[in-house]
This record gives C-alpha cells, structure tokens and sequence, in this order.
C-alpha cells in the first residue's frame, strides 16, 4: 500500500496537463536475459490535448521468439531493415525531454526496460514518471485486476490491437484523460512549467579523454560478423569502456558509468587515431 507522501506525490504528477505517455514491445521480460525493445510508441499531451505522437519499429538484431510474434503480431520481417535501438533512443529522448512520463506498468517500460537501453546508448533521463497502474489502483481499490485491459473497460475505450506499442500508449492516454475528469474534484490544480519549446539543454560534462581503441570481431552465425572499435575513455573521474557498432555505425556504452555524448566521443577518436571520418574509423584495425 502507498505511503501518504507517495500518494500526495501521485496525485500532484496526475495534475499535470503536460505529459507523454508511453508504451514498449520486447522480446522477453527482462533485458538482463537478452530481451530487447522491437517497438516504442508515445503519445504527447500538452494543456491535456494530444499535439504528438510517435511510433517505431525496432530491430532486436535477434530472432523475435514465435510466442512474441504471437501475442504481439510483430514479425522478424517487419523489423528487418529498421533502425537498431542505438539509433532510435537518442531520437526518442528528444521526444520525452523535459516532460513527465507516463507507462502502464512503468518498473517494466521504464525501469525495467528503457532506463537499461537509455544507459546503453549514454543517455541518463531525468523525466519524472507517473505509473498508471498505481492511479488505476488509487481511484479504482476494489477492481483486483489492473492491466490495460482492465484500465480500457472500466474508462470505456475499444483498444483493438493490443500489444502493440502505439496502441496501447494511446488507450493509456485516454483511459486517464478520462480517469482524470471523472475524479477532477480529488486531483490538485498544478502549476506547471512552460512547456519546451525545443530540447533541454544538457548539462555541461567534463572532458572526455580517449586512452585506447581497440578493434574487435566474432562470427556469431554464417551470416552475421560482429565487429566493434573498444575505445576505453575516462573524463579524469570516471572510467570505462564504450565501443562503435561498426555494421549499424552505432555508438554504445558498454560500462562506462557518467553520462556520454558520443558525437563528443566519435570526435575524439577519429583525433586520438588521427583519421579524417567515421568512415575510415568503420575501416581501422590495430
């Protein structure tokens, strides 16, 4: 049961007009035992009217398991050829900046999932987030159940295509726009910020200084060869390894703890190895 402090703070993220709401497709239940994202879809409210919406396949780089193709309709054939998470997740951060974020089941979308990748990608959000599931749960204590499905038919929205990202990132929204006038006299007026107009600004960070690159490869199938550029980096605090997809030209972090610009990053090498582009640094071996 939610603490008094934990549920004043809810009720004050649930009075704000300014949100994104958000939805992902994985592979599995855990990225610790290899799922990935295949799908992300959102949809932004600004004064509580949608403005925005976004949607896209991802491409796992493995076999979506047959169960998953099953329950979510997404194909190995349909993410063939779309963007690697590497090279969505900076463009979707830009999306959510600055905004509160709202997930039904936010440990799993957002904890669980998205936090994972955004550190991967060098990304550290500092986005609130607001969990839908607890709102429900607040508003609504004798349902017993709680998942999407639930939220839809007590609010009286026909998701007809669940589990798929955009969608149910929609029947979120409307479900708690309608949540929130059928309760408005129990939800705090909030004063917000204005709204970004472009996105937020990112804290300056120290600078980054390039100690070794070093090339790597594997064969994983008769197909596919891995083949990355390890560059071990450290901003005189901080320390560790981050490397370059060399197939998806593709920055990643690989366990380097601080936050990571890797246009700043890319810079550097290409002037640590003295070469002119990230063309010839996808062709450099030592």
């Amino acid at each position: 049961m939610a603490t008094k402090k934990e549920t004043q703070r809810m009720l004050n993220l649930l009075g704000r007009k300014n949100f994104v709401v958000l939805d992902i497709e994985t592979t599995a239940l855990s990225p610790m035992k290899g799922g990935r994202i295949t799908e992300i879809g959102a949809v932004k409210y600004v004064d509580g009217k949608l403005v925005d919406t976004y949607s896209q396949l991802i491409n796992p780089e493995m076999k979506i398991p047959a169960n998953i193709t099953k329950l979510t309709g997404i194909t190995n054939d349909m993410v063939q050829g779309k963007p690697v998470y590497g090279q969505v997740l900076p463009i979707f951060q830009q999306f959510i900046d600055g905004f509160l974020v709202v997930a039904h089941n936010a440990k799993f979308d957002w904890n669980r999932f998205l936090l994972f990748y955004f550190e991967k990608v060098g990304i550290h959000p500092k986005n609130e987030v607001l969990d839908s599931v607890a709102v429900f749960k607040h508003f609504c204590p004798t349902k017993g159940k709680y998942k999407l499905d639930d939220f839809c038919t007590t609010f009286g929205y026909l998701n007809k295509n669940r589990h798929r990202a955009y969608e149910d990132a929609e029947a979120t929204g409307y479900c708690l726009l309608e949540l929130k006038r059928r309760f408005a006299s129990e939800i705090p007026v909030v004063k917000e910020e204005p709204v970004p107009v472009q996105p937020v600004q990112k804290v300056s960070q120290p600078e980054i200084f390039v100690k070794r690159v070093k090339y790597w490869e594997k064969k994983v199938s008769s197909t596919k060869l891995m083949k990355r550029q390890y560059v071990n980096i450290n901003d005189k605090k901080n320390y560790g390894t981050v490397y370059f997809d060399i197939p998806t030209q593709t920055w990643y972090n690989n366990n380097y703890p601080g936050e990571v610009d890797f246009s700043i990053v890319n810079e550097k090498v290409l002037q640590f190895l003295n070469l002119n582009s990230t063309i010839e640094l996808c062709s450099f071996k030592n």
